[in-house]
């Protein structure tokens, strides 16, 4: 594809039914040697490789597919279904590095390219980073950065105190975790405010403790005062069905043992325990 028909056929993905990197519900127009050609609309076609097709398949009916640019930047549609779509986060394993950056797996044949400007420290094979997936405007093809901030809003004028929100932790820092916020806002999530293990790329229901003056957002992963007991209990809960290290816990505990195994102070731990107890989750035994 030369430079006119490629910058004409971004224009018509933009312009009409096709969206990249997400999923696509298209007519089955024609068979060919190398596969079934979809009907795109305006008279253009995707190819669906042969290896996608399967005998369910016929002309006439639609399918949902994928439609990304192949290395020959052609339009390419797939059954496969990623980790995650465009403008959407992903913790992926690096699964190959070349000259120009890494690769990494995305849930598909093809694998998704991250150029080494995009990329954290020094990236290893087998390494798992915390990515944004994007359509880069330059190259017109699906690419991910581990320059999360880049694409957050920092300021978060429009969140409420105590509005519960979608937390997802991408990086460690002296404070506690940079969070992403509702897959649009950054906040930060303080070590001293933590009473549970926390993974990098894992999603969590949360709370806004706080919009700073500044604007920007303190985050909390349990409700305030008494509301965050229950929240608390659960999490006790949880790690007591799975954890017999955790069920043999008591309030004779070392404080520092309990945060080991919980990631709670002595105190809450505590009281969650009691609030497990009266509501006869557990036993207490000597």
């Amino acid at each position: 594809m030369n430079l006119i028909d490629k910058i004409s056929f971004i224009n018509f993905i933009f312009a009409h039914m096709l969206s990249l990197g997400r999923i696509n519900i298209l007519k089955i127009n024609r068979k060919a040697p190398q596969g079934l050609y979809l009907d795109a609309g305006n008279s253009e076609e995707v190819l669906l490789p042969n290896k996608y097709i399967n005998d369910t398949m016929h002309l006439g009916e639609k399918v949902s597919v994928m439609v990304y640019l192949d290395g020959e930047e052609r339009p390419i549609a797939t059954t496969e279904v990623p980790k995650a779509f465009i403008n959407e986060y992903a913790l992926l394993e690096i699964v190959d590095l070349s000259s120009h950056g890494g690769f990494l797996d995305w849930g598909l044949t093809k694998q998704l390219f991250i150029p080494y400007s995009e990329m954290p420290g020094s990236p290893k094979i087998g390494d798992n980073i915390f990515v944004y997936i994007y359509l880069d405007p330059l190259s017109s093809r699906i690419i991910a950065s581990a320059k999360i901030d880049r694409f957050l809003e920092e300021l978060g004028e429009n969140f409420l105190s105590e509005q519960e929100v979608s937390i997802i932790p991408f990086m460690k820092t002296p404070l506690g975790f940079k969070c992403v916020v509702d897959f649009s806002h950054s906040g930060i999530l303080y070590q001293n405010e933590i009473f549970q293990k926390i993974q990098i790329g894992q999603t969590y229901k949360g709370y806004i403790k706080k919009i700073r003056e500044d604007k920007k957002l303190d985050l909390i992963l349990q409700k305030t005062g008494a509301k965050k007991l229950p929240d608390i209990s659960e999490v006790l809960f949880s790690l007591i069905q799975n954890d017999m290290k955790v069920a043999e816990l008591n309030d004779k505990s070392s404080p520092e043992l309990i945060y080991d195994l919980t990631g709670m102070s002595k105190r809450n731990f505590k009281q969650a325990l009691g609030i497990l107890y009266k509501q006869g989750k557990v036993t207490i035994k000597k």
